[in-house]
């Protein structure tokens, strides 16, 4: 099963090449929830939740810098024959003396460490609304990592088999990524083996947008036993390149959920998407997908995770842009780690 998925993840992938790239602009359009009525429905499931009909707005001046911001610092790592980087966001006051959620994310198909956070030291426009939430008390404190999902800059899509890329980003976020950042800055783990890291499972979460969000869906049902929360931004399904997709995800993850002996109220998922973004049809058939034939495994809720385990809101006008993606972030640590 988890090779079948990895060949649909690297279809996915594909399409990504030629639909998703378009620039980041600002967008203040309003938001509205998926249903098929264009009303608020009901989930089923063994516990009651609804589609949510408006995404939270971000206040204009969580765009500005703070003053005692922690700069951004670069963490460099091996991983087979390849060194790569990552972005570190720190929040502010880092101490090591205190415990953090830590957030792994994941940019688009052009994209690299530096997609959401710049190089070391920049003040980006993501790093002053994670500063502002966090000293504002809107989200316990966090540390984001901003991931390279190519192996080098000298391999890119075309160079390497997809499936083989998919299966080697995987192993190298479980063995080296998670390992090199929990054990340099303060999270909630108290160590770094397996075992330490399942055990801290509920601090930690994955987000990726456009074909970050497509390794989002594959992170769920690989590494669940590291990661509590999910958040796929403009990840849609691409069901024309393969019409079983839908159903590819949900059993992987019920075989995941029954290997790991985890029930389905051990993770949550914020799932965000444009209504008009190049991936939005797509998105939409997942989710009602995820809703009719999955009613079990996803039980929707209105961003409250003690009453469903999967939250999906779209904002009415939104293309694929980066922008975009800081709303749709947002929301998701709201919904994750708020206070």
């Amino acid at each position: 099963m988890k090779r079948i998925l990895a060949l649909t993840m690297a279809v996915m992938l594909a399409v990504c090449v030629s639909s998703c790239s378009k620039t980041e602009k600002s967008d203040n359009a309003t938001t509205q929830a998926f249903t098929e009525s264009g009303e608020a429905t009901k989930g089923t499931g063994n516990q009651p939740g609804t589609f949510s009909q408006t995404l939270m707005t971000i206040s204009d001046d969580y765009y500005n810098a703070i003053s005692n911001s922690t700069p951004s610092e670069k963490l460099t790592y091996t991983h087979g024959d390849h060194t790569k980087d990552a972005i570190i966001y720190l929040p502010p006051n880092y101490s090591e003396n205190e415990k953090y959620n830590v957030l792994y994310i994941l940019g688009g198909v052009s994209s690299d460490e530096t997609a959401f956070f710049g190089e070391a030291g920049s003040e980006t426009t993501l790093k002053n609304i994670l500063d502002n939430m966090i000293v504002n008390g809107d989200i316990e404190p966090i540390i984001a990592v901003n991931l390279a999902f190519y192996p080098s800059d000298d391999i890119k899509l075309g160079d390497m088999s997809l499936t083989a890329m998919l299966t080697d980003f995987e192993e190298e976020l479980r063995d080296v990524v998670i390992p090199s950042v929990e054990s340099k800055y303060s999270s909630y783990a108290n160590d770094t083996t397996a075992q330490g890291l399942e055990a801290s499972r509920a601090h930690r979460a994955f987000s990726g947008f456009s074909m970050g969000g497509a390794v989002a869906w594959y992170t769920l049902t690989q590494s669940l036993d590291y990661f509590y929360y999910f958040a796929p931004m403009a990840a849609g399904s691409f069901e024309d390149y393969d019409n079983d997709y839908q159903y590819k995800v949900g059993d992987s993850l019920k075989d995941e959920l029954e290997r790991l002996g985890y029930s389905n109220n051990e993770l949550f998922l914020f799932c965000s998407e444009g209504t008009e973004d190049v991936t939005y049809e797509k998105m939409e058939l997942l989710m009602k997908r995820f809703h009719e034939d999955y009613s079990d495994l996803f039980i929707f809720t209105d961003s409250d995770k003690s009453q469903g385990n999967i939250t999906y809101k779209t904002k009415e006008g939104a293309q694929h842009e980066y922008a975009n993606a800081y709303e749709y972030l947002y929301n998701s640590l709201n919904a994750f780690w708020g206070k």
